[in-house]
């Protein structure tokens, strides 16, 4: 197998898809990709861009890492942005229970009924959803100096649908950190989910947005992964530069009633 080696992260990427664009470790976008490459060799495919550019995975022992304050915001970051992607999306549930569940419970008649508002953080945030969101306490295994660090931290999630999960999650930290990586919470949340279910052909488009006058990142793509198609919407947003709020809504499979849905659930996001 061939491998695309990310240059911000040296990560070796495997070569198995020409829609590959994003490092699936550190989640930027990797300059080096096929379709960049094809506009300068348009009459080359796939196959002549793996010999050419793809490399053998090699082995390199790096030094142990002190751990830092800073590593284990990183760290923080990154498992809080996505745990709970990862809690949901591993259900992935045979399709004939599936398909029953949809003729049990429709998603199209819940299109023009009228929706109740879920507030959250003091009635700070707040989102319009026909499901009820339930908190969730996770136990994260956090460095007591990153736990010190985060001052409040809730998850609210619906996860009754097999084939819909929502998240909606928020963490305010100390002023010692500086300022919440908006772009990292936010590329944490997709490329967490397909590496824990091994999955590939991440792909997905970043709007950025304000949510009232807080700038935010409405992200929507697909991956790959045990033979489903999951597609996902994610708003990531940054309050006061310390406050990470998070919605999060995963379905499996191409469906027009999931897309009118979470469209209008993401639209429905306050934060004040």
């Amino acid at each position: 197998m061939k491998y695309l080696s990310c240059h911000n992260c040296q990560h070796s990427n495997p070569l198995t898809s020409e829609y590959q664009i994003f490092c699936e470790s550190c989640g930027k976008k990797m300059e080096n990709n096929f379709k960049s490459w094809q506009k300068k060799y348009p009459h080359k495919n796939f196959e002549a861009f793996q010999l050419e550019v793809g490399t053998n995975k090699t082995v390199q022992t790096k030094p142990k890492k002190k751990f830092t304050l800073k590593k284990g915001l990183q760290i923080a970051f990154f498992i809080i942005s996505f745990s709970i992607s990862f809690f949901l999306v591993k259900k992935v549930t045979p399709k004939i229970y599936t398909y029953f569940y949809e003729l049990a419970f429709p998603v199209s008649e819940l299109l023009d009924k009228e929706w109740s508002r879920q507030y959250f953080l003091n009635k700070q945030v707040s989102v319009s959803s026909p499901f009820l969101l339930e908190k969730k306490d996770l136990d994260l295994p956090l460095d007591e100096s990153v736990k010190k660090v985060i001052l409040e931290m809730e998850n609210h999630i619906y996860e009754s649908n097999p084939n819909f999960n929502i998240v909606l999650s928020y963490a305010t930290y100390s002023a010692s950190i500086g300022k919440v990586d908006l772009k990292g919470a936010s590329n944490g949340t997709a490329n967490g989910a397909m590496q824990e279910l091994k999955g590939t052909d991440l792909f997905f488009n970043d709007e950025n947005i304000f949510i009232n006058q807080y700038p935010a990142i409405l992200k929507k793509g697909t991956f790959n992964a045990k033979g489903e198609e999951f597609h996902f919407k994610i708003i990531s947003c940054v309050k006061k530069d310390l406050t990470l709020v998070n919605l999060i809504t995963f379905w499996i499979g191409k469906n027009e009633n999931y897309e009118l849905l979470t469209d209008r659930i993401v639209n429905s996001l306050e934060i004040r």
